[in-house]
């Protein structure tokens, strides 16, 4: 292969500064992807945590009415028992 008839020279600095640049928006539009991500994984953990809170408010609900149905159902046995009707 025959070298070009005249040198070629390049503005290296120039190529370097683009480079720099194309980087500089790069790492950006990273750190802005990173942040986002970061705001959807805190927003879905606090609805995972609302639903958790919710179910638990629920089964407590659940639970309290339970007692109240068993503490019912003695307080008729009870009565019945007690009964002086023939």
């Amino acid at each position: 292969m025959t070298p070009p008839a005249e040198q070629v020279t390049v503005d290296a600095q120039q190529y370097i500064d683009q480079l720099r640049a194309q980087l500089v928006e790069a790492w950006g539009e990273v750190q802005a992807q990173l942040a986002l991500a970061r705001t959807e994984s805190t927003v879905r953990a606090a609805r995972e945590a609302e639903k958790d809170r919710q179910l638990t408010v629920s089964r407590e609900a659940a639970a309290d009415k339970d007692r109240e149905i068993a503490e019912l159902k003695a307080t008729i046995a009870s009565l019945q028992g007690s009964s002086t009707r023939p």
